[in-house]
This record gives structure tokens, sequence and C-alpha cells, in this order.
């Protein structure tokens, strides 16, 4: 999947180096303080950072059986790809007739 959205990716990066007063671009997380501070950090290694997304839906009104997603989406992408099912990369899937122990859970998908 990296290497599909690559060209994507930089064209974008390159985009905000040209346009980065546009008013469009202010809500952006790419403009955010922190992650600012990271890209000049590791200006000299290229990087890409996820966005990571938890949530959980009852798979029926008449059963208590959930099921929770826990995917991520790279913030490098324009916004109008980032959140595309395509470029949604899902992490760990949990189901289960009650909600998941959060930080077992969590630390298990990313280690």
């Amino acid at each position: 999947m990296l290497d599909r959205l690559v060209p994507d990716i930089e064209r974008n990066r390159q985009q905000i180096l040209i346009d980065s007063s546009s008013p469009k671009n202010n809500n952006d997380i790419m403009f955010n303080k922190i992650y600012r501070d990271l890209k000049y950090k590791y200006s000299l290694t290229p990087f890409v950072s996820l966005l990571l997304h938890l949530d959980g839906i009852a798979l029926s009104k008449s059963s208590k059986l959930n099921l929770w997603l826990f995917n991520c989406t790279i913030i490098e992408l324009p916004v109008e790809l980032r959140y595309r099912r395509c470029n949604t990369v899902v992490l760990s899937v949990w189901v289960g007739y009650r909600e998941p122990i959060i930080d077992a859970w969590l630390s298990e998908s990313l280690q």
C-alpha cells in the first residue's frame, strides 16, 4: 500500500512547502505545531506518521456481540485521499460480548 501512495505523499509534501500559508490548510494536522516540530527534527529522515482510530459497534440489536476495529490512516496523504477506505490500514479487530481491555489490546496490537 505504501508503495502505491508514495507519489501522493511526496506531491502533498511539496504542495505544503509551496502553499503553507493558504487558509484552507490551517486546520489540517500537517500544519499543527507538534507535527511541524517533528518534521523539522527529522527533516533528513523520510517518515510517515499515522493517525490511529479505535471504534466499536454492536453487531446486532438482539445480541450483545460487539465488533471493535483499530485502524490507521497516513497523515501525509492529501486530505481528499487520507480517509478513503482503500487507504485505511486495519491494525486489529476484536469481537466479543464486552468491551476489550483497551490498554492490553492496543499494546498487543502495536507490538
